[in-house]
């Protein structure tokens, strides 16, 4: 029977390096009934993730939504040729479908009201599927999430601030039990393990039941920055005025020019250091979710029994 993959994220669980290697070895992963579509499916210029597919369908991209639904429905029509597709966009995690106003809604009910829409909304395009997702202990997913929103937009707000705007990013429970209401039994695995073997790409083909071992990996990719660098930028956005294309960002090309320039011990002393205000107000943090991650240690593919999610700060 065909299956349908569908990789939600979440971001900075090695998404893009996982997605280039889907893209890089598409033909040869065809070959062994694995179809990774590309968007020559319907006359568009491929890319190696389907993140456009995804932003169109909250309404929030540039993108033709009638495109993308015609690309789901294609991709609907050729499954039955493959034993597994996959399709595979970070951005599916945290879309809602936005109301007129294209704002994300206020207040927690809102919130999760425009989020089952917006996956309701999927599951009618592309049908049953198998919700796969990658989660990161919080602490550590809050600031390499932070430190990429600063790296490739012009945010202001500092990381408490963030912190409590971008909630639902670390609700990882509750988004999971989102997507359980539509597609039933979610996938989950936990980056951590993944990346024990040293090969997060191999592992998370494993998971899916997917032989790749011997197939070429892609260099690592969208690392990220020092925290220093991230506090700088942020700073700077300030003073520097926005570009008019935001992926032609002089100010975000000279600083990652900056980090590429860091020898490995001076990158080593600046990673240890922490976004948080303190080890204690870390701690508060993560303890937050300590209950909901003792469930998700349960729901985990890549996890022994009765073994928690993530380990210990």
């Amino acid at each position: 029977m065909s299956r349908l993959v569908l990789h939600i994220g979440t971001h900075k669980t090695a998404t893009t390096s996982i997605q280039r290697f889907l893209r890089r070895n598409a033909e040869t992963l065809a070959g062994r009934g694995v179809w990774y579509p590309g968007y020559d499916l319907v006359g568009a210029p491929n890319h190696y993730a389907h993140l456009e597919i995804a932003n169109a369908l909250s309404g929030r991209s540039a993108s033709d939504p009638d495109q993308a639904r015609a690309f789901l429905a294609a991709v609907r029509a050729g499954m039955a040729d493959h034993d597994v597709t996959i399709l595979s966009a970070e951005s599916f995690y945290r879309h809602v479908v936005l109301p007129r106003n294209g704002k994300m809604p206020e207040g927690v009910e809102a919130y999760w009201d425009a989020r089952r829409c917006y996956i309701a909304q999927v599951h009618d395009l592309i049908g049953p599927a198998e919700i796969t997702v990658v989660f990161r202990r919080q602490d550590d997913y809050a600031q390499s999430l932070y430190q990429e929103h600063v790296k490739v937009t012009r945010i202001r707000r500092g990381f408490k601030t963030f912190l409590k705007d971008y909630w639902y990013h670390f609700a990882f429970l509750d988004q999971v039990r989102a997507w359980e209401e539509v597609f039933g039994p979610v996938r989950v695995l936990g980056f951590e393990r993944l990346r024990e073997t040293g090969d997060v790409i191999g592992s998370f083909c494993a998971a899916l039941g997917i032989a790749a071992d011997d197939l070429p990996r892609p260099a690592v990719q969208n690392e990220s920055l020092p925290l220093d660098l991230v506090v700088m930028k942020r700073l700077l956005h300030g003073f520097v005025p926005d570009p008019e294309d935001e992926d032609e960002d002089p100010l975000r090309r000279h600083v990652l020019e900056i980090a590429r320039r860091f020898g490995p011990e001076d990158r080593a002393a600046l990673l240890r250091r922490s976004l948080f205000e303190s080890a204690a107000r870390q701690a508060e943090f993560l303890d937050g979710f300590m209950a909901d991650n003792r469930v998700l240690g349960g729901l985990a593919a890549n996890c022994p029994p009765d073994a928690p999610l993530f380990s210990a700060r």
